[in-house]
Order: C-alpha cells, then structure tokens, then sequence
C-alpha cells in the first residue's frame, strides 16, 4: 500500500478562487495502481472528495469557498501497486 499526500499552499497575497486537486491513479500507466477505498480524505476529513474509478478530485472551492493567503490544503489517499 502507498499513501499519497498532495500538498497546495496559497502563496499569493490574495484567495485563491475554485481549488481543486485531481489525481488519475491510471496516469502514467493503466491499471498499474489501484484506489483504496474510502482512504481519500481533504484536510483529514471525506467532505468535498470524490473518487470515480482511480481518478480522485478534491473540491476545496465549492465545500469551503476560497483559499486564504498563506493557506493550505492536503489531500490524503492510499493506492495499491
């Protein structure tokens, strides 16, 4: 098993509109990893991620609105080899 963080930070001195982080497990080979379910969380918690096949998107913007300046978000997941 892998667990993956994705890391976004605002750095800009204003929010950041419409985040969205997305990661197709089946880049760059089909079928070479796997998502576990139920392991994808946005900020520790299942609000705003959706998983269809192995491509997960977390939607920050539309379940927390903007990101603040300085501000982070992390999507955590799991995937076998």
């Amino acid at each position: 098993t892998l667990e993956y963080f994705v890391f976004v930070r605002n750095i800009a001195t204003v929010p950041a509109t419409n985040v969205v982080l997305t990661d197709d497990l089946d880049a760059p080979i089909l079928g070479q990893k796997s998502y576990v379910a139920g392991s994808a969380t946005l900020n520790g918690v299942a609000t705003g991620v959706t998983v269809v096949g192995n491509q997960i998107t977390a939607d920050y913007g539309t379940t927390y609105g903007p990101l603040a300046p300085g501000a982070s978000v992390i999507l955590r997941f799991q995937a076998l080899l």
